[in-house]
């Protein structure tokens, strides 16, 4: 586990090192002309391995690499829905952060551990979640989110960087809108 979170702590490094010559693609991913930067998921992910792994645990790469796919995939799904949010009126309130963060806080997410999280991770993940929970409710629940979220995603311009993979705007049967996942910092 502490050979995993060092090579992962590497790779951030590294990213961060290679961003600063200007020799890397910045952005995670692109959203209707909006970015969502390599730095923030990495700093998300790098946060949330380090809750979710136990020491010794051999998963902790996989962890990473699961947390790359599914944060990078909240945070498009999340811009997706403010974008309509926005035009229809509706708002995200700080009430809806609120209750994301109590819900992370959760026994069934991260428990104590969320609340020791960085501010700026937590601020990100509970804005996104917050965003997809008010989308949720205002079209009507499940079924009704999942066929905003459909159309929504076909309609939008998403560029994903292929050192997280490939955008498919269906879900695969597994519900993964990111494909092809492999995390090489040679791909940016």
């Amino acid at each position: 586990m502490k050979r995993a979170l060092t090579a992962l702590a590497g790779a951030v490094a590294l990213s961060f090192t290679a961003s600063a010559c200007g020799s890397v693609r910045p952005d995670a991913a692109v959203v209707n002309g909006r970015a969502i930067k390599v730095r923030d998921i990495e700093a998300d992910v790098a946060t949330l391995v380090r809750m979710g792994a136990q020491p010794g645990d051999p998963e902790a790469v996989t962890l990473a690499s699961e947390g790359m796919r599914r944060i990078l995939t909240v945070e498009i799904i999340a811009e997706v829905l403010r974008a309509d949010l926005q035009a229809r009126g509706v708002t995200v309130d700080a009430a809806a952060v609120q209750a994301a963060d109590t819900s992370l806080t959760g026994e069934q997410a991260f428990g104590a551990k969320w609340t020791s999280a960085p501010a700026g991770v937590r601020a990100r993940i509970n804005t996104a979640q917050a965003t997809i929970n008010v989308a949720t409710q205002a079209a009507g629940g499940d079924a009704g989110f999942n066929t905003l979220l459909s159309t929504l995603t076909q309609g939008a311009k998403i560029s994903v960087n292929p050192r997280y993979g490939t955008w498919n705007p269906e879900p695969s049967a597994s519900g993964e809108f990111i494909t092809s996942l492999t995390p090489r910092l040679t791909d940016r």
